[in-house]
């Protein structure tokens, strides 16, 4: 092993949104962390104010020896006194290599990539995790000014890491990035834990109370504006007028819940809609489960949806990034529109389709995650691509 002073430090860097919930991304990070070689390196993660707490517990139990820092300034301050105050914050760390993670299209804006260029000496990576909005400014002096600016942080990466070939599209059309700096990097699932296992449907639905014969709905979300989980619940109550034998777990938690089990609370199928908390295992659910529903405004590649096709559930997904990427090549679901009419629709194709097609969907599902999404080989591929030192795993670990 060798001596601390004389191994690499890298410091990744992350905004969490204001409502400091554990999602998708969070998880995601969690997946790498596991997985890099501490023998090797050390690891610092520098949070926004109030994050400590989110990732402490998780990597104590996973006995994980990274140091946890908060922020403590305002990452969306003026960009002199962000450049300055993320360069004071970082110069005593003594990173060799800085990984900014980004949960939304600049929650790193230019002075913060600026400073960690320079003291890192031109190491600095950036990862996108969501589809980038397009400029405010249609022409003239203030679009290139934006669209300037924001290719900047790509000028000072050496590279940028994206979730989807649409977000990598986005970033080079609408922004300026550079077509050889930005790679797409897909994530996975780890499918020693995570697939179709039958003899939990039974187990779990007679814990709710459900009937084997009956069509279970489920979403697997943090409970956050953006997720429009509104839309899914019109279009259930909806659905419900037609199809009685229809049943719907929300697994998560989040700001947006006490007004969803409010507008439930309305609604003639309200005996038919469980809201399950947050779940660290979702496995057993999306075994017990039919169909996987997202109508979101916007995703990145979407965890969740992968899970739930390798859990054999049938996908009904808005048209996101990731979704759209992964079910036009999975062919395991509907794509639909970001409205509750789309939504009702593909909810209402997923219950009616008959026995045969519905095996279809299913094994089209669980042959694309077997095949494409081995969590270990996507993660060792990941942490190459930014030179970080990772631990070898076979296929079968």
């Amino acid at each position: 092993m060798l001596k601390n002073n004389s191994i690499p430090h890298f410091v990744f860097l992350r905004r969490l949104p204001e409502t400091l919930q554990w999602g998708g991304l969070e998880k995601v990070m969690m997946d790498w962390f596991e997985r890099i070689d501490f023998t090797s390196c050390k690891v610092t993660l520098a949070i926004s104010a109030g994050g400590k707490k989110l990732f402490s517990q998780r990597f104590n139990e996973k006995n994980l020896p990274i140091e946890i820092i908060e922020i403590p300034f305002d990452l969306y301050g003026k960009s002199f006194n962000l450049f300055f105050n993320t360069y004071k914050f970082l110069k005593p760390l003594k990173a060799n290599k800085a990984i900014f993670i980004q949960g939304a299209f600049t929650d790193f804006r230019l002075g913060a990539i600026a400073a960690g260029y320079l003291l890192t000496k031109n190491n600095v990576f950036m990862h996108e995790n969501l589809a980038t909005p397009m400029p405010t400014h249609e022409s003239g002096f203030k679009l290139k000014l934006q669209r300037f600016v924001n290719s900047l942080r790509g000028f000072l990466s050496q590279k940028i890491i994206v979730v989807s070939q649409e977000i990598r599209d986005q970033l080079i059309q609408r922004w300026g990035y550079a077509t050889d700096k930005v790679i797409v990097f897909y994530h996975g699932i780890d499918l020693n834990k995570i697939y179709l296992i039958p003899d939990k449907k039974l187990s779990v639905r007679q814990s709710l109370n459900i009937p084997m014969e009956d069509f279970v709905f489920i979403i697997p979300a943090r409970l956050s504006k953006e997720k429009r989980i509104d839309r899914i619940l019109e279009a259930f109550d909806r659905l419900f007028n037609l199809h009685t034998n229809i049943w719907l777990l929300i697994i998560g938690d989040g700001d947006q819940k006490e007004n969803l089990q409010s507008i439930v609370q309305k609604m003639e199928s309200q005996t038919r809609i469980f809201f399950l908390g947050y779940k660290e295992n979702i496995v057993d659910y999306l075994n017990a489960s039919d169909c996987y529903v997202n109508s979101s405004d916007i995703e990145g590649l979407c965890i969740a949806l992968l899970e739930a096709m390798a859990c054999g559930n049938i996908c009904v997904a808005t048209k996101c990034a990731g979704p759209t990427e992964l079910l036009n090549q999975s062919k395991a679901g509907f794509l639909v529109d970001k409205n509750v009419e789309g939504v009702f629709e593909g909810m209402k194709k997923a219950v009616e389709l008959n026995l045969a097609k519905r095996q279809v969907f299913i094994k089209n599902g669980i042959i694309f995650t077997q095949k494409h999404f081995e969590l270990n080989s996507l993660v060792q591929n990941f942490l190459n691509s930014i030179q970080i030192p990772s631990l070898v795993f076979n296929l079968k670990d």
